[in-house]
C-alpha cells in the first residue's frame, strides 16, 4: 500500500500524520504511509514541474488546480522552501517555483523534507536508534529493504514523474 501512494500520490491518506493502523491486533502499531500533508507536497512539487522552469505560480493557483487547502499548501511549502526545494517570491507578482531544475529534485527528496529520514523501523530512524540493533538479525533485513526503497525513490525525479502524469502508460 505504501509504495503504491508514492507512484500514486493523487490517492490521499484519511489523516494529516502517521497514522495509527486500526485494523492491526498491535494496539498502536504505526503504519508506513505518506501523511497527507506529503501527499499535497508532492502534488504541489509535481504541478511546478510541469511549468517552464522559474515560472512564478500562485499559491492559490497550485491549490485549486491540485484540489489542496490553500492555507495547508502554504505551510507545506515554506518546509519545502526550507529544504530548498522551491522557491518563495515575494510582491505583486509573488508565489512560487522550483529552486532547481525538475531533473534535479527527487520523490526521497520531497518526501524527507516533510516527514524527516526515511525509516522503516525505528531500529534504522537517526533519531531513535534501537539498542539491538547490532544484534538483531531482522535489522539487517530491514536495512537492505531500506536501502532500495530509497534508492528507488532518489531515482523517481519530478521531472519524470510529472510527464508519466501528463501521458500515462497506454494512451
Amino acid at each position: 500500500m505504501w509504495l503504491t501512494r508514492y507512484f500514486c500520490p493523487l490517492v490521499l491518506s484519511e489523516e494529516l500524520d502517521y497514522h495509527m493502523n486500526s485494523e492491526s491486533t498491535h494496539e498502536g502499531a504505526d503504519t508506513l504511509k505518506l501523511t497527507r500533508g506529503t501527499d499535497y507536497g508532492i502534488q504541489g512539487v509535481l504541478y511546478l514541474a510541469a511549468q517552464p522552469y522559474e515560472k512564478v505560480t500562485l499559491l492559490h493557483d497550485i491549490a485549486r488546480e491540485r484540489g489542496i487547502p490553500e492555507t495547508y499548501l502554504a505551510k507545506i511549502f515554506q518546509d519545502l522552501t526550507k529544504a530548498g526545494i522551491v522557491r518563495s517570491h515575494r510582491g505583486a507578482k509573488g508565489g512560487f517555483c522550483l529552486a532547481r531544475p525538475a531533473s534535479e529534485i527527487s520523490l526521497l527528496q520531497v518526501i524527507e523534507a516533510l516527514q524527516g529520514p526515511l525509516a522503516l523501523n525505528r531500529c534504522l530512524d537517526i533519531r531513535d536508534a534501537c539498542g539491538n540493533s547490532p544484534t538483531c538479525p531482522v535489522h539487517v533485513v530491514l536495512e537492505k529493504a531500506q536501502a532500495q526503497l530509497a534508492a528507488t525513490l532518489h531515482a523517481a525525479k519530478m521531472d519524470q514523474l510529472g510527464h508519466s502524469l501528463e501521458h500515462p502508460a497506454g494512451h
